[in-house]
């Protein structure tokens, strides 16, 4: 055997044999035991085979306790960690090549980063009491996806992501060198804190998620999307159209606009109306509030160059300043109810 040390060192401590296979499944994940393939990796390793020769391209996956780690860089088409103190520490770079989800943690399994993890094809995704333990290094993925509290620890290191999914009470801060390019969601009372701006394509918050920031700006190209959930846009915030609906709280307390405008409705179980507050000066596009919705201003409201449009079931209430728009239609009894404030119509 060579004295030379491998390129890839892999270090597992398992009973049982773990099963990490060169068998690929249409996820990437492998399904089977090693025995069918007559090597273990740890086998391997004890022949004095490199583990690079052995992981590259293969799926790796850990149950009932095992552990593996990697002192040096390794490569894996993907990983799958499953049961309770099942854990892998990437101690040195690690690449992640698969397609779909190339890291899977669940059941109480957790993956500890303690330096850089490049999935940059696939997604992360963290379920049923798992944890991802985020200490240094960066990660780079398609998506991550955090179900449940204590789903995400983080002490140190950073992401890169296209989007990023928070469910089930999942909580998770944004800021230092953190990047989300194209959608967050926020679901089932998950949170979010922001310690810089935070620009996305598409955001949802729903079911009773939040957003909190201090100075932090909100930039969203698409669409914003609200619904059981509360959300305060500021003065400095870029929001492209609002969809409100099922109970959502929209409001703004500070001058602000949304550039393409807004849609209230969906009054959904709970009973309770999607609402828009314009406690200060609001800049909007277009506006069509449907059965569910209402929109209160109690300041000025420049909807000029476009219309407003109160259907069946919506309401407008007018309690200050003044809305100005193109058009004004309303529909059903109630659609208007005004306390002060005035309105314009028309050029």
């Amino acid at each position: 055997m060579s004295e030379r040390q491998p390129e890839h060192m892999i270090t597992m401590n398992a009973c049982p044999t773990p099963s990490a296979t060169r068998r690929s499944s249409s996820n990437g994940i492998g399904t089977g035991s090693a025995a069918s393939h007559g090597r273990t990796l740890a086998a391997l390793l004890a022949a004095g085979i490199a583990a690079s020769a052995y992981s590259q391209g293969t799926s790796l996956v850990l149950s009932d306790g095992q552990t593996a780690s990697n002192a040096v860089p390794a490569e894996y088409a993907s990983i799958s960690l499953i049961g309770a103190g099942t854990t892998y520490s990437a101690d040195a770079a690690l690449a992640l090549t698969g397609s779909g989800i190339v890291l899977r943690i669940e059941d109480q399994a957790q993956f500890i980063m303690n330096a850089s993890v490049n999935a940059v094809g696939g997604s992360v995704k963290v379920s049923n009491g798992g944890s991802f333990r985020m200490n240094a290094g960066m990660l780079t993925a398609s998506s991550l996806s955090l179900q449940g509290a204590g789903s995400f620890i983080r002490t140190g290191g950073s992401y890169d992501l296209r989007s990023l999914l928070l469910d089930e009470g999942a909580s998770i801060s944004y800021g230092g060198s953190d990047s989300i390019t194209d959608f967050l969601s926020l679901r089932g009372a998950s949170t979010m804190t922001l310690a810089k701006d935070l620009s996305v394509g598409s955001l949802e918050i729903r079911d009773g998620s939040s957003i909190s920031r201090t100075a932090a700006a909100v930039s969203v190209s698409f669409q914003l999307d609200v619904a059981g959930s509360s959300f305060e846009i500021r003065a400095g915030d870029s929001i492209a159209y609002l969809s409100a609906t099922e109970g959502a709280d929209v409001r703004n307390g500070e001058a602000a606009s949304i550039a393409s405008g807004m849609y209230l409705g969906a009054l959904g179980s709970s009973g309770v109306r999607a609402t828009y507050t314009a406690d200060a000066t609001l800049a909007v596009g277009q506006v069509l509030v449907e059965d569910g919705g209402s929109f209160v201003a109690n300041a000025d409201v420049d909807a000029v160059g476009s219309s407003v449009s109160i259907g069946s079931g919506g309401e407008l209430r007018l309690n200050g300043g003044t809305l100005r728009a193109d058009s004004l239609a309303l529909s059903g009894a109630g659609s208007m109810l005004r306390s002060s404030g005035s309105y314009e119509v028309g050029s």
